[in-house]
């Protein structure tokens, strides 16, 4: 069984559940109260570092290795309990589930899966149409997140507050594109 949660929701999922593996997604440089994914010591747990922004050329976003890591370690675990998450559950982790699960089980069943157990669903679209791409899905997994009724209006509350955060920090664009402010 696969858990999307949020970060903040790690142990009491761990103390409710059997959980033998955690795939944690934070942002580059995220530190403790700053983004950083719970650490855990008598679990097993990858980690992997990358913006949820939905550009898949930026330095600091998804990536296909990025990709092809978290599912090489939900492969491991396949028929154990795992937690995916990312700071809120509802983009990064959503995304890699819904790829992973799309590419073992078909996409409407991982889709009908994620919408059953996830608040607010907001698919990471980077992710999805990395894991399209590199399991040659033809389009299909995009097209069915992006005509999703659900999907979309998460989507839209989501991209919102990625611009309101960008508003309210503009240092942060330099962090997720440090090669558009190359000074020297």
């Amino acid at each position: 069984m696969i858990y999307v949660t949020a970060a903040r929701d790690v142990a009491t999922t761990i103390a409710a559940q059997q959980i033998d593996a955690v795939l944690s997604i934070e942002h580059p440089g995220a530190t403790d109260g700053a983004g950083r994914a719970p650490r855990l010591d008598n679990i097993p747990q990858k980690i992997l570092s990358f913006w949820d922004i939905e550009d898949e050329t930026a330095t600091n976003g998804p990536s296909s290795a990025m990709v092809l890591d978290g599912f090489e370690f939900l492969d491991h675990y396949k028929y154990d309990n795992v937690i995916v998450h990312c700071h809120a559950g509802r983009s990064r982790s959503v995304a890699m589930t819904l790829g992973w699960m799309a590419r073992d089980y078909g996409i409407t069943p991982a889709i009908d899966a994620i919408k059953d157990q996830c608040t607010a669903p907001a698919p990471n679209m980077a992710v999805i149409r990395l894991v399209d791409e590199m399991y040659d899905f033809g389009g299909t997994l995009i097209d069915a997140v992006e005509n999703d009724p659900d999907f979309t209006a998460n989507r839209a509350k989501t991209e919102e507050r990625r611009q309101e955060i960008a508003t309210n920090n503009p240092d942060l664009i330099r962090q997720i594109y440090p090669e558009k402010f190359n000074l020297g």
